[in-house]
């Protein structure tokens, strides 16, 4: 039952680590869409494009963690 205790910690660090890093992916997407030239439309929609997917992927993660956290522990 320790063992498991463990394994749940390690699982939701790992989650919690991962999740720090689609952020920052997220954030950093932003910022290229917002500074790329407007007039630019396939830029734009391109970089749009794959803000939208660091979202979502952010969004998953942030599921998952939630799941995770309302798992008990097993300790």
């Amino acid at each position: 039952m320790e063992a498991r205790g463990r394994e749940h910690a390690d699982k939701l660090r790992q989650l919690e680590l991962t999740l720090e890093q689609a952020r920052y992916e997220a954030t950093r997407a932003r910022r290229r869409y917002e500074a790329v030239d407007p007039n630019n439309r396939l830029v734009a929609g391109e970089l749009e494009r794959r803000w939208n997917e660091r979202l979502v992927a952010v969004r998953e993660l942030e599921d998952e963690r939630e799941t995770l956290l309302a798992t008990p522990e097993m300790t």
